[in-house]
């Protein structure tokens, strides 16, 4: 195994040399970028944070999607014995500063002028920051710590001998238990906590995904998840340990597009990518004459009979390998053209997949596998072997990683690929772990069979089917301040949007009402009233606007009356019983999805 992720990289480049290793979409084309240019570029960036004084075992910030200039920063960031501390883009400036600031960042690389600014209003409460780097620069702000990316390559490209020899010296020094990233991840009560990997962790996953042929040097995936999420990461990586190519979308909303240009063999996303292009589907075939939809189902059905005895390593009759060709030069073509026509797998992880979800896409002939890990299991710790697809499942184990269940019915997991722990945070560290063993915080249960099925949430983390994991009482205290409002109830674990209960100050009502002389009626609370809906409505609207897209309320529902230790809703101690209001309030909930 290679001592660290740069020398995992410096192996293939070695070999590699002039062929392409990345694919980005500029002017209107599609440009390849070889291992000898991603080389040059990474080297350039660790030369420049040599002569910036940024000393190695220093975390640099990346707020960023995800583009070619991400990987060149992050490689060049490890090479010097730097950490990467990965920020989504879409999320609020003071939460960017607060892991900025947690991780002592002394440079940060933005994406473009929108990053750029949230990090300039954030000056004041980033004590440490020196430099930031922004990739795109148009319309960027003049500002005596900002400097282009290329500029910044030029300035490691003109590096003096000593500053070479330094970085040579940091190269050699790197040691697997270094730690190569910092990703921060919500709990449910507090600041994020940041979970670091190590070099040790990223290329032993790296590997294994390779050697197992998850990813194969001939494999073209196209990479469209935040780069900051630990499964894109730990992707990208095993890509690179295959000596794939790995091409970039332009953004979510191109995928479709970027996806018959690119013509992918990989394809790894949440559960809420694939929602999406199946609603597409199904809104084609809504559209479609009689004919066509009994076609279209019937090629399904074929497909699912075929799935369900191949996955098992049944060889299809005769009848039913024809019927399988037939469907597949009807209807399934044209589905699997829309994803350029070469996938051999799609994955999904980071939250719950719908079963039913799976088998269709495992019923038109791409496979959809399953993977379960944490950020702090450098993603994934168990994995779906795609030709034994068990749907319902999130796969079996990975050789040399433990998973088991502890006896109150918790996955716990060690291993090569268990993280570090949390940086400055050893009271969380040790909360985290029962002896050697990671407490995931998930419920699960394995088949005769090895595979891990995933049954529920040891605690409150929603993780939405777009892969985001939330802090609901966060949230809930973040809407509590809306006037009128008492208590709040965050809905949306697995389900493709935020929801909230929301119950009303009593005296608070009142006073609203008799202000715009509104009466209660009979059948009706105050609390139901349409002038009251609107006024929450605005109110939740105003909220919204202060959070990332992902942590957004939706919709909501108001509960006449309050959550009361009385009415088995709260504990003595005042805290929400959260199974008893969702059993108790599941149709008001289900409203909010149909």
């Amino acid at each position: 195994m290679h001592k660290s992720v740069y020398h995992l990289f410096l192996s293939n480049a070695g070999r590699m040399g002039d062929r392409i290793f990345l694919r980005h979409r500029r002017d209107g084309r599609w440009k390849g970028v070889t291992w000898d240019e991603h080389a040059a570029a990474a080297e350039a960036v660790g030369l420049a944070l040599v002569r910036l004084g940024v000393e190695a075992g220093r975390r640099v910030g990346v707020v960023s999607g995800s583009r070619v200039e991400w990987v060149f920063a992050d490689m060049g960031i490890i090479s010097v014995g730097c950490a990467t501390t990965a920020g989504y883009p879409s999320s609020p400036a003071r939460d960017i500063a607060y892991i900025l600031a947690h991780s002592e960042c002394p440079a940060v690389f933005v994406e473009n002028a929108a990053q750029m600014r949230k990090i300039i209003s954030e000056l004041p409460n980033l004590p440490d920051i020196r430099k930031i780097i922004v990739f795109d620069p148009e319309g960027a702000p003049e500002h005596p710590m900002a400097v282009s990316f290329e500029d910044f390559l030029d300035f490691g490209r003109e590096a003096d001998e000593a500053s070479a020899a330094e970085r040579l010296r940091r190269i050699d020094a790197l040691k697997p238990d270094d730690t190569v990233t910092i990703i921060y991840t919500s709990g449910t009560t507090g600041p994020p906590k940041g979970a670091m990997l190590s070099h040790a962790n990223c290329v032993f996953i790296a590997e294994t995904c390779s050697n197992l042929e998850f990813v194969k040097e001939s494999d073209e995936s196209l990479s469209f998840l935040p780069l900051a999420h630990a499964l894109e990461r730990v992707v990208f990586y095993a890509s690179m340990a295959a000596g794939g190519v790995i091409n970039f979308a332009e953004s979510i909303e191109k995928l479709g597009d970027n996806m018959k240009e690119t013509r992918p063999t990989v394809l790894v996303g949440v559960p809420r990518v694939y929602e999406k292009i199946h609603e597409r589907v199904m809104a084609n075939v809504a559209e479609s004459s009689r004919f066509k939809q009994k076609m279209f189902y019937w090629a399904v059905g074929v497909g699912r009979r075929a799935f369900n005895l191949t996955s098992r390593g049944g060889r299809l009759p005769a009848r039913t390998a024809l019927k399988l060709a037939v469907a597949d030069a009807l209807v399934f073509k044209k589905i699997k053209a829309a994803a350029g026509g070469r996938i051999r797998w799609i994955g999904s992880g980071g939250a719950p997949l719908a079963p039913e979800l799976q088998y269709f896409f495992c019923s038109v002939g791409m496979p959809l596998i399953q993977a379960y890990g944490l950020t702090e299991t450098a993603a994934p710790a168990i994995i779906t072997p795609v030709d034994a697809i068990r749907i319902g499942t999130v796969g079996k184990r990975i050789d040399g990683v433990d998973v088991e269940i502890a006896p109150d019915g918790e996955v716990i997991i060690r291993g090569p690929s268990v993280f570090k722990g949390y940086f400055k945070n050893e009271e969380a560290t040790r909360e985290a772990f029962d002896r050697d063993w990671f407490k995931s915080g998930d419920l699960g249960s394995f088949d005769s069979e090895g595979y891990l099925s995933i049954t529920g949430r040891k605690k409150d983390l929603l993780i939405t089917a777009g892969g985001k994991n939330i802090s609901p009482q966060n949230l809930e205290h973040h809407f509590s301040c809306i006037p009128l409002v008492s208590q709040v109830v965050i809905c949306g674990d697995g389900r493709k949007y935020l929801t909230a209960l929301f119950t009303l100050a009593e005296e608070d009502l009142r006073r609203f009402a008799a202000e715009r002389g509104l009466k209660e009626e009979a059948g009706t609370p105050l609390a139901r009233r349409p002038e009251v809906d609107e006024f929450i409505a605005r109110g939740v609207e105003e909220k919204n606007k202060e959070l990332p897209p992902y942590e957004t309320v939706k919709k909501f529902k108001i509960i006449p009356g309050e959550f009361t230790i009385e009415s088995g809703e709260m504990t003595p101690t005042m805290k929400i019983k959260r199974n008893v209001i969702f059993a108790r309030y599941s149709a008001e909930i289900e409203s909010m999805y149909d």
